[in-house]
């Protein structure tokens, strides 16, 4: 007689322990092999769906890229340095994200990424009573930068990035890997305000543009977990060796904005690089709609930072160059949503 219960009693004809343990040994393999069989989806965003498209908010924290960390602000008598340019941070800056891609089949994705727009802006004062200045021998020839009663230094910065990309999936895995070609921009501008009571207000300003073309190569893992493709989990890197078209721009005023110290303009093209990794929790809230929320790093060398520019000379060869000494690194969130369609 087949055993009904694993609670069955002797008379049955069934060992009670042995039909208990084979109900444990069939619970334990549910529990264990059960959530791999829930796993599914592939490495192609929304994958069953023609176009699939995601918006975010993304949150970057921008570096302020001082190399050396020089002195801006000094005391006139003392030459003790008051504020150095590693001490204007740049807050977090939000903008938004835009991915819109079509898949080609089972293995291939064509997809368009933006994200930008994102505006750091930070500054940091000194006040003093006619006891302040900027180092060196520009402030010595200036009225509004020595022995001034407050200097202020601001930085502020602009972010723009496009991509073009072709995925192709690897197999019938979660892996697929990618090239394409990108755009990326960082504008940047440093500048030292000085304000007298005797001889009023001047600006040093210096203005940094970075546009950096080239190809790059990436590769994306994502799989989903769960009943139904609940929870998701996604990992993105991408790289590529770029050319930078860099210029700069420096401008220093005196005696109120009404004399020129210093106007010039330069250009230079440099090797680049960026390198980008992001990691994404998914959660399905329909068959075509999930939430995506993330952590993004993005690491750029070869390029020109407005900090870096600053030079406190004055002769015919001041402000005249351009230097790529430091790179950026940026971090930060993202959350919004993705949809197939």
């Amino acid at each position: 007689m087949p055993c009904r219960s694993a609670l069955s009693t002797n008379s049955s004809g069934c060992d009670p322990q042995q039909a208990r343990g084979r109900w444990m040994a069939a619970a334990l393999f549910m529990l264990m092999v059960g959530p791999l069989s829930w796993a599914r989806g592939g490495p192609l965003p929304q994958a069953d769906a023609v176009w699939y498209a995601s918006a975010e908010a993304l949150g970057l924290q921008l570096d302020n890229g001082a190399g050396g960390n020089a002195p801006v602000v000094i005391d006139s008598f003392t030459d003790a340095p008051l504020l150095s340019a590693g001490d204007v941070n740049y807050p977090m800056a939000v903008g938004p994200k835009f991915t819109l891609g079509r898949t080609i089949g089972e293995r291939y994705a064509v997809e368009m990424v933006y994200f930008g727009l994102q505006q750091w802006n930070t500054s940091r004062t000194v006040n003093g009573d006619n006891d302040l200045a900027i180092p060196g021998a520009l402030g010595l020839a200036s009225f509004d930068f020595f022995n001034v009663d407050r200097l202020t230094a601001s930085s502020q910065a602009t972010l723009n990035n496009v991509e073009a990309n072709l995925w192709r999936r690897i197999g019938g895995g979660p892996l697929c890997l990618m090239a394409g070609f990108r755009y990326f921009d960082l504008d940047e501008r440093f500048v030292i305000r000085g304000a007298d009571s005797d001889t009023g207000a001047s600006r040093y300003r210096i203005g940094t543009q970075n546009d950096l073309f080239g190809g790059q190569l990436g590769g994306r893992y994502r799989r989903c977990f769960g009943p139904g493709s609940l929870f998701g989990f996604e990992a993105v890197g991408k790289a590529g060796v770029f050319g930078n078209a860099a210029g700069t721009s420096q401008s220093v005023t005196d005696f109120d904005n009404t004399f020129s110290l210093r106007d010039v303009h330069q250009s230079a093209g440099q090797a680049a690089f960026v390198g980008d990794i992001g990691v994404n929790g998914l959660l399905r809230v329909t068959d075509s709609l999930q939430v995506r929320i993330g952590y993004t790093m993005i690491w750029v060398e070869g390029i020109a930072r407005a900090a870096n520019q600053l030079d406190f000379s004055d002769n015919a060869k001041s402000g005249r160059f351009v230097h790529f000494g430091e790179g950026a690194f940026l971090q930060g969130i993202n959350v919004g949503l993705e949809y197939g369609f």
